[in-house]
């Protein structure tokens, strides 16, 4: 990755310093508005990249980002009586506000990620689909490959040396290691299973090695 991407999607020390005052905000109201963003930001200008990322701290505290402070009473719960509504209008205007402000990059990239459609149940399943069929496709590549066998068998010696940990090799595993309750028993059936590849592949090659011989001899 170039140091550009890096530091497009970086958060600056500044905005970690206003991220973290919003947060404290945020705690203890439960939620935060765009406007309080944009004020504290001030002249900061972040990329959409760091944008998604302040979002996601703030999804990850369970602070909802709200429009305006018009629509926090219900989020705040100080407020129990419910508005007065005036049926007196000939019309009411049920369109949604547009804001066609350019100057304003938190409103700005609410509306590109409001206009990307979300996946549906079935389009999620098609997905999943493709990247597993593409993963299989990639194990049958490198399992061709003497290189991958190697690197294997390198790591098998690494795993008897205690150098990494079975977490460390096997997929699908959160970062708490949830998956595997014991870890030395996890790692002695890893051994035992990159020990079998390379048993199975050194028996193939040795009978390789022969015929090739065998073909080599005059008759």
């Amino acid at each position: 990755m170039s140091n550009k991407n890096k530091t497009e999607n970086t958060i600056s020390p500044a905005e970690e310093k206003i991220v973290k005052e919003l947060i404290a905000e945020g705690r203890e109201k439960g939620f935060i508005t765009i406007d309080e963003i944009n004020e504290n930001l001030g002249n900061e200008t972040p990329s959409a990249e760091q944008l998604e990322k302040i979002f996601s701290i703030f999804s990850e505290m369970d602070i909802e980002v709200v429009d305006n402070d018009k629509n926090t009473d219900f989020l705040s719960d100080q407020s129990e009586t419910e508005p007065e509504i005036d049926f007196d209008n000939d019309e009411l205007n049920l369109d949604p506000g547009i804001d066609n402000s350019t100057d304003d990059p938190v409103r700005m990239y609410l509306r590109e990620m409001g206009s990307i459609q979300l996946l549906t149940r079935s389009g999620e399943v098609e997905v999943a689909k493709k990247i597993e069929s593409g993963n299989l496709e990639l194990i049958e590549i490198f399992s061709e490959s003497n290189l991958i066998l190697l690197y294997l068998n390198n790591l098998s010696r690494q795993l008897k040396t205690q150098k990494i940990k079975a977490r460390h090799v096997v997929s699908g595993l959160d970062e708490d290691d949830n998956v595997i309750e014991d870890e030395d028993k996890a790692t002695k059936q890893v051994i035992e299973q990159l020990d079998q590849v390379w048993k199975n592949y050194t028996s193939v090659k040795k009978i390789l090695e022969n015929e090739s011989s065998r073909k080599l001899k005059p008759a």
